[in-house]
């Protein structure tokens, strides 16, 4: 088994990246914020949450949108949430890897953590911050300043990090080719055949 982490900012192109892949691999695709979404129906997940960050309730009902005004907006907070989601996520992520009957396995990760998994390669996608702020904008209907301050929270390595630097500046067929590419070079490696 061949494990591929996917990084990047939120805006950058992680799920556009993924969904091109597919076309070209008969891979397992994972998600930590697949993962994290799954957390959000274990009571015993919701019950620590609302131990540490109250006013993210109405009444007993989680609002998702509060948390992430919180920890968009206050490190040590973002830091709280980590150390309560993170390791529940990476053992998700983990069960399903070792479950998985596919050769290549990709994972999709939205947050940075040094060693959250042991990956056989990193790959970082990244755009223009500008494409990134206008992409997120359409997305989640946020104002520029958001945007950009939401980007900016986010911390990702230096490139030198990664195995992989996947520049998302173009369009959709453009992504396409480079997935391809990459796929095509993961199969030579592996020497897997279609």
């Amino acid at each position: 088994m061949y494990l591929i982490g996917i990084f990047g900012k939120i805006g950058a192109g992680k799920s556009s990246l993924v969904n091109n892949l597919k076309r070209f691999i008969d891979a397992e695709f994972l998600s930590a914020d697949e993962e994290n979404k799954a957390l959000l129906s274990d009571i015993n997940y919701l019950t620590s949450l609302k131990a540490h960050f109250p006013d993210c309730f109405d009444a007993d009902k989680f609002n998702k949108e509060k948390l992430k005004q919180l920890i968009f907006s206050d490190k040590e907070q973002n830091e709280i949430l980590r150390k309560i989601s993170h390791y529940q996520i990476q053992n998700r992520l983990q069960t399903k890897i070792e479950r998985s009957n596919k050769k290549v396995i990709f994972v999709e990760i939205s947050v940075f953590v040094d060693n959250f998994l042991d990956f056989d390669e990193k790959w970082l996608i990244k755009a223009n911050k500008n494409k990134q702020i206008k992409r997120l904008k359409n997305r989640d209907k946020i104002t520029n300043e958001l945007a950009e301050s939401r980007i900016d929270f986010q911390e990702i390595p230096t490139d030198d990090y990664f195995d992989e630097i996947i520049v998302n500046d173009g369009n959709l067929a453009e992504l396409n080719n480079k997935a391809k590419s990459l796929v095509d070079r993961v199969k030579l490696s592996l020497n897997l055949n279609d």
